[in-house]
C-alpha cells in the first residue's frame, strides 16, 4: 500500500490518464461507515488540488457529514461510468476527512472548488463559519491511492488493484 502525507505526492505525479479522469469526473463516491458498522456510500461533487486534497460542500446533518464527524476515515472512487464494458478507468483513495472550520482553510478550498450549482456566492467564506449554516466544507487529504488494473486467473477475467508509483 502507498503512504503519504498530502505533501508527499502531487496530482502530476500520477500517470497522465489518470490525471485526466481526476479532471474529467465532477462526482466522486465517498464511502463511510455508520455508527452501527453499517457502511454508506455517497455520490459528491467533488474538487481535486493540486497535492490530492479532495474538497466538496455537503449538508451537515447528511448521514455522509455524520458519519466523517464521529469517524473521519474515508473511501473515494472516481470512475468513468460513461465507457463499454471493461474499459473502465479507477482511482480508489484512502483518505482521512474532515469539516473545514477555520477561515484560511474555507478561502483554500473555494480556490478548488468551482461550482454554479448552488445560487448563492461562495465568495463569502463567512456563511461556512456561521453555526446555523446547514452547509459545511470538507476537505478529504489522501493517505493511499490505487489504479485499477486487469488480470486472469485461468483465462478468467480479475479486477486488480495497482498502487500508484
Amino acid at each position: 500500500m502507498l503512504q503519504f502525507t498530502d505533501m508527499d505526492v502531487r496530482r502530476t505525479d500520477l500517470p497522465e490518464d489518470l490525471q485526466k479522469i481526476l479532471a474529467a469526473i465532477d462526482y466522486v463516491t465517498i464511502a463511510t461507515i455508520c455508527a452501527d458498522g453499517q457502511p454508506w456510500n455517497t455520490p459528491v461533487f467533488g474538487r481535486f488540488d493540486d497535492n490530492l486534497n479532495l474538497y466538496w460542500v455537503s449538508h451537515k446533518q447528511a448521514q455522509h457529514s455524520q458519519n466523517i464527524a464521529r469517524e473521519p476515515r474515508i473511501f473515494v472512487v472516481v470512475y468513468d461510468s460513461t465507457v463499454p464494458e471493461g474499459e473502465g478507468l479507477a482511482v480508489y483513495l484512502k483518505m482521512r476527512a474532515q469539516l473545514l472550520s477555520v477561515a484560511a482553510e474555507i478561502m483554500e478550498a473555494q480556490r478548488t472548488y468551482d461550482t454554479k450549482f448552488f445560487a448563492h456566492d461562495f465568495a463569502h467564506h463567512e456563511q461556512f463559519l456561521a453555526t446555523d449554516c446547514p452547509q459545511g466544507f470538507y476537505r478529504a487529504s489522501p493517505e493511499a491511492v490505487w489504479r485499477n488494473s486487469d488480470g486472469t486467473i485461468d483465462q478468467h477475467f480479475i479486477d486488480e488493484r495497482t498502487k500508484i508509483k
